[in-house]
Order: structure tokens, then C-alpha cells, then sequence
């Protein structure tokens, strides 16, 4: 039995059927007792919470003696103090259930914690790749990112091959230079038996050397003339240069240092290292000057670029982060944005635009894909799962299937090597692998036939990945990365199963993916850009070189030849005369002659 103690109040609890106050419990001669007053108190033994001791009434009232210490309706009370300890079991239970509750949220974010630190450390000193063992290799064709082993390869002992034991040839096209290994005429003799040596066919050898970049300073000499009966002078015309005045702005070296940035990431810090090394002194300021002059008088091919994407039926977009250290109103940490626009895989002309905006806002998207007369673009806009891109209301969306199962891989990635064949993220990978598999097969065939070849393999297939999403959707912890990449995956699929009905889509964004990676390599050598001019620059001369390399256009000759023809134009015409699918074969047809005077 209970004990006697000291009063503890119950707050909160009324009598509201008889209006004598809130009830309060005393132990009396070893019996529990409920009495009404107006301010009550519950004595206890002490170890013991009130509800642990109103519920011991509760569920044993018919041993319980009830006590009126103030007059009033017996039936009023009775029925009001059951109540009450019904309320209190009810609230008691709540407490419980809220405890729970919360014990699980906690647990969840524990987890979910543990899985972006186990992820993070993946991503930092695992494997790049995202294949998993003993998983099919499906999807390497369309990322190269997938394929390989999750577990690295036993590395290769270097052996020195033999002399043409399986070598690959040095390229057709470089030059050849031929240097004779003879001997003396009077080595020319048998050392065995004196006699004369008759010369057969040599064996050749092939080696290739560099000459590192050579440096050359070129004199224009204009002549001048006198007239000596008008005493009038003329002068020979000079070519319009579009760098007049500049001493280095010769199209083959802005040319050079262009392509070497954009094309190849090596920062302009590291070019002036590179040319002092030659006994070259150059000023990184220069440089800079020479890249953001260039893009700002390339401008207009960089407009006329964004308005022949506009023109076609399918865009790929994706975009990343860059960093501007001299930007008005912002602080140098804050990042920005390039986004980057780009032609489906099978359009005729490819085009890549770079375009560099503050923030990530989804209105950066609508402004680029609304043309100059206010209409927006309405055909077919592929990128991942981002929401800014809904802005672009007249747009038909289709999702990325490689940011799906990017998502699965990395939840495999938290599974124990040993259970990962097993798991049921390797499960859905196999499944995505198929897709990617019959798109292989379907590569380079005729659009009526890969549309048949979707529809008969790729249709009922997809059809199965989204029956087993919708099947593990409450089977994972929604927090998890199982549970995320089951949700993301679900929320996408409505889009992502769009690229059965049209067979110029592809079945990923990876191409948009591949050009955006350029800037990210870039970035970690350059790390940002000095002034908003800059960043700006970039995003033109990183437009043309990418369009440049998606069209098959050597980057270097085309900025010598646009460098060249640019101060000549004067029209539209003009300008178009000067996009690389336009200069293409001008361009193969002199690399053909200089191979064949090589």
C-alpha cells in the first residue's frame, strides 16, 4: 500500500460536472482516498509519479474506497474522478507516444547523419567510380563515370615492352624526320674475314620529340609612298587587327593562351610560369586584359549562339558554381552560377552556351529559354530533378535516369562490401542497367527503329522500375539515402519516362553533364575570377570552345581564324559566316593540306 507524503498538486485537472475544484489523493489509514477541493494537492509516497498512482486506481477501483470530504452530488463525483483518471491514462499515453515519436526522429537523424559522413568520406578517398561489383556494366556507354570496379585493382607491375612488340604507331599526320645510323667506310669490312659488307634495308625506329613552344616576334613593315608632284603620301594597307595596338594580340598567341585556359585549364598564372621558363617575361594582368577584351568582342557570337539553341526542339541544361571575388553588393565567399544550355545528342548543329548569372533562381533559366519577341521556349527541356527549371512553363520536362541511379549507387555505398550484391539499392541498379543496355543497341539506329526498340524492350521495363519503387517506398526509412533515392526516383519518373515517345531525347542528361565538367576542371585550377568582366568572358570563350569540341573543330584554329575575320565583319551574314559549323570545312580542308605537305 501507499505511503503517506508530502501534497503534490495535479495542475490542469477540474471538476467541471460538480464545480468543487480540482480533485487531489491522500492516503488515509492505509486506503486511498479522492477528495474535491479548490485547491487540490495528491499525496504520495515518494519513488512514485501521480499517475503511476492514479492509474493504480483506475485499473483497481472496485478495491478502492471513496471519501467525500465537502458535500456535494456523490454521482457527479464519482463519475467526474473517472473521467479524470481516464484523461490522465490518455495523456500519459500521449507523453509516451510523443516520447517515441521523438526517440525515432532522433534515430532517423542519426542515421540519416551517419549516412551523409560515411557518403562524404566515399566520395573523398574512395573510388570515383560508381559501378558495384558484380553489377553489370550497362550504363558505361552513356557515362564513363560507371564504369570500373567499386573496389580498386590490384595494381599492374610496369614492364618495359620489347622494341615493336605490339606498340601502337605514332600518328600518320606529324611530321617525319629522318636520321641515318651508318657506318664508316672503313668499318664497312667483315670482321671475320675482312670482306667487303654489302648494305641491305635498315631497320626503322620511331621515336617522338617535342620542341617546346616557341616564341616569335613578327615586324609588320607597312610601306609608305610620296607623290613628288602633289607631295600627297600613301601609305600600303595593314590587316584590321582585332587587339590594335596591343603587342600581344597576334590571333595565334591570344589564340594559344585562349585555348589553353578553356580548353585545357591551365590557369593564367601557370602561363606566365610556362613562357618564363621559355625566357618570355609576361604579365598575368595581360593576359587577363587579352582573355576578357576577347570575350567581350566575341559577344555577338556568343547572342547568336544562345539564338540558334532557341531554334531547336530539345535542350539539355545543367549548371555549377563559380566564385567572383570583385562582384558590387557581394561578398568574395558568395557563390554564383554558371548555367550552361546545350543541343540534344542527335542535333545537326551543336551548340553549348555558357551563361554566368548571381544565384541559382530558377527566373535565370525562364530569361535565357525566352526569346528577344517575349516567347518562350516550348520544346523539350532535359535536366536533373531541380525545381528551378519548372519555371519554364511552356517547356515539356524530362528527368535525368543517370541522377536516379546516381542516387541508388550512393546508398550502395553504405553497405558493407560483403552484403552489396545482396542489397536491394545493387537490385534497382541491375534494373536501370537493362534501360541503359537497350539504348546501346539502339545506338546510331534510324529514330522509327529505336522508337520500336524502346517501345518493345525499354516500355515494359520501365513499367517494372517503377512498380519496385512504388513497392520499397515505405519499406525504407525516408530519411535514409535508400529512402531519398526511392522518393527522388518516384518524383521523376513521370518525366523521366518521357524519353520513350520521342527518340531524339536521350535517356540522361550526361551530355549537358560532360561540357559543364570543363568548368569544374578549370575551376579548381583558376578558383575564380577577379571581376564580374571575367567571369563573364569566360562564359563566351567557354560557349566556343565547348561548341568548338561538340562539332569536331579544332579550338585553336578556329579563335586564330575568328580572331582574324572578326574586325571584317560587318553583318549578320558576317557573324554567322563565323560559327564553327560554318568554318568546319575550311578549317579540316587546311589540316588536310598541312598533313599531306607533312
Amino acid at each position: 500500500m501507499f505511503g503517506v507524503a508530502d501534497p503534490v498538486e495535479l495542475e490542469g485537472w477540474t471538476d467541471t460536472a460538480s464545480g468543487l475544484g480540482s480533485p487531489f489523493g491522500r492516503i488515509v489509514d492505509g486506503e486511498f482516498e479522492v477528495i474535491l477541493t479548490p485547491e487540490p494537492v495528491v499525496e504520495l509516497s515518494p519513488g512514485r509519479s501521480s499517475e503511476e498512482a492514479i492509474l493504480d486506481l483506475h485499473e483497481d477501483w472496485a478495491m478502492k474506497r471513496i471519501v467525500l470530504r465537502k458535500t456535494g452530488d456523490v454521482g457527479s463525483i464519482i463519475f467526474t474522478s473517472i473521467e479524470i483518471l481516464v484523461t490522465a491514462k490518455r495523456n500519459l499515453e500521449g507523453q509516451v507516444s510523443d516520447a517515441n515519436r521523438a526517440r525515432e526522429q532522433a534515430e532517423s537523424e542519426c542515421a540519416r547523419l551517419t549516412e551523409q559522413l560515411k557518403l562524404a568520406q566515399a566520395r573523398e578517398f574512395g573510388a570515383s567510380s560508381e559501378q558495384k561489383p558484380n553489377v553489370s556494366n550497362a550504363g558505361s556507354e552513356a557515362d564513363p563515370s560507371f564504369a570500373g570496379s567499386a573496389e580498386p585493382e590490384p595494381k599492374k607491375k610496369l614492364r618495359l615492352a620489347a622494341s615493336g612488340g605490339g606498340r601502337k604507331a605514332l600518328s600518320d599526320h606529324l611530321p617525319r624526320e629522318d636520321v641515318r645510323h651508318e657506318l664508316q667506310p672503313h668499318e664497312r669490312t667483315c670482321k671475320a674475314c675482312n670482306g667487303e659488307l654489302i648494305e641491305l634495308a635498315p631497320t626503322v625506329t620511331e621515336e617522338m620529340y617535342t620542341i617546346p613552344k616557341r616564341h616569335v616576334v613578327r615586324r609588320h613593315a607597312q610601306s609608305n609612298y610620296h607623290c613628288p608632284c602633289c607631295k600627297q603620301f600613301t601609305s600600303a594597307p595593314m590587316p584590321h587587327r582585332l587587339f590594335a595596338g596591343s603587342s600581344y594580340g597576334s590571333p595565334e598567341f591570344v589564340a594559344d593562351v585562349a585555348t589553353s585556359k578553356y580548353q585545357f585549364g591551365i590557369p593564367l598564372y601557370r602561363q606566365v610560369d610556362m613562357a618564363a621558363a621559355s625566357g618570355v617575361p609576361l604579365n598575368r594582368t595581360t593576359l587577363a586584359n587579352l582573355m576578357i577584351t576577347l570575350g567581350d568582342r566575341l559577344t555577338a557570337l556568343h547572342i547568336l549562339l544562345r539564338e540558334k539553341l532557341l531554334s531547336q526542339p530539345l535542350i539539355q541544361a545543367d549548371e555549377t558554381t563559380v566564385q567572383v571575388l570583385k562582384e558590387p553588393g557581394r561578398r568574395p565567399e558568395q557563390q554564383s552560377y554558371f548555367w550552361l544550355f546545350r543541343s540534344g545528342a542527335k542535333a545537326e548543329q551543336q551548340v553549348v552556351v555558357f551563361e554566368y548569372q548571381q544565384t541559382r533562381a530558377g527566373i535565370h533559366a525562364l530569361n535565357f529559354l525566352t526569346r528577344d519577341d517575349g516567347s518562350m521556349f516550348s520544346g523539350i527541356l532535359q535536366a536533373d530533378g531541380y525545381a528551378g527549371y519548372n519555371v519554364v512553363s511552356d517547356a515539356t520536362r524530362i528527368a535525368c535516369m543517370a541522377h536516379i541511379r546516381r542516387k541508388f549507387v550512393d546508398a550502395l555505398k553504405l553497405v558493407p562490401s560483403s552484403s552489396r550484391s545482396d542489397s536491394v539499392a545493387a537490385e534497382i541498379i541491375e534494373l536501370i542497367g537493362e534501360l541503359y543496355a537497350i539504348e546501346r543497341v539502339g545506338k546510331g539506329l534510324p529514330d522509327e527503329e529505336l522508337l520500336a526498340l524502346r517501345d518493345r524492350d525499354s516500355r515494359p521495363l520501365v513499367s517494372r522500375i517503377e512498380s519496385w519503387l512504388r513497392d520499397h517506398r515505405d519499406k525504407a526509412l525516408p530519411k535514409t539515402a535508400l529512402g531519398n533515392a526511392i522518393r527522388y526516383g518516384l518524383q521523376q519518373w513521370p518525366a523521366m519516362r518521357r524519353y520513350l515517345e520521342d527518340a531524339r531525347c536521350s535517356i540522361d542528361n550526361n551530355i549537358a553533364e560532360r561540357d559543364i565538367k570543363r568548368v569544374v576542371m578549370g575551376r579548381k585550377a583558376w578558383l575564380f575570377a577577379d571581376s564580374v568582366g571575367g567571369m563573364e568572358a569566360n562564359a563566351v570563350l567557354y560557349s566556343l570552345v565547348q561548341t568548338c569540341i561538340a562539332n569536331r573543330v579544332d579550338p585553336y584554329k578556329y579563335f586564330k581564324a575568328v580572331i582574324e575575320r572578326m574586325p571584317y565583319a560587318r553583318s549578320q551574314t558576317d557573324l554567322e559566316s563565323l560559327l564553327p559549323w560554318i568554318l568546319k570545312p575550311e578549317l579540316d580542308a587546311e589540316a588536310d593540306q598541312i598533313k599531306l605537305a607533312a
